[in-house]
């Protein structure tokens, strides 16, 4: 397991010094005179993957070979197949739905069916990360995210 995840850490390296690259030939300048320039945010993700991915292959590199594997038992592999169908939704939603409604009904079902949670948890979670989402994005660094079909038709979704 320690080889996979310091050659996939490795692929992580590649996509972030090309996310990095990309970013610096849009403009990465947080003031620019609509907002912050196109690559802003790109830059800033592929500088978390870049750090996060040298941080799987330390650990890797550090790891005894004696270390049992990430996917214990099947249990934990049905998890990560969960998490990878639910995100998968996700983007289709985005599609359909637009990103405001797929991230409160992905944070609804997500917090639900994995999480467990009770319902009053489930509800605030959702509000709380759609609002921010709306002021983080919209508001706050102004950069348009999709929105539904039903926006151009005069629905506020």
């Amino acid at each position: 397991m320690r080889i996979a995840e310091i050659v996939v850490a490795s692929l992580f390296i590649g996509i972030g010094l090309v996310c990095l690259q990309d970013a610096i030939r849009l403009g990465i300048s947080a003031v620019g005179t609509n907002g912050p320039q196109a690559g802003f945010i790109i830059f800033w993700l592929g500088v978390l993957q870049l750090v996060m991915a040298a941080v799987i292959i330390f650990q890797g590199v550090r790891k005894k070979k004696t270390e049992e594997s990430f996917f214990i038992n099947r249990d934990a592999m049905m998890g990560a197949g969960y998490v990878a169908l639910t995100s998968g939704l996700f983007c289709l939603m985005m599609q359909l739905l637009g990103t405001y409604l797929a991230i409160f009904i992905y944070s609804i079902v997500f917090t639900w069916w994995l999480g467990k949670c009770r319902w009053f948890s489930i509800i605030g979670l959702a509000v709380i990360l759609t609002v921010a989402f709306y002021y983080g994005f919209e508001q706050g660094l102004m950069i348009p995210l999709p929105k539904s079909p039903w926006y151009v038709l005069g629905f506020p979704v």
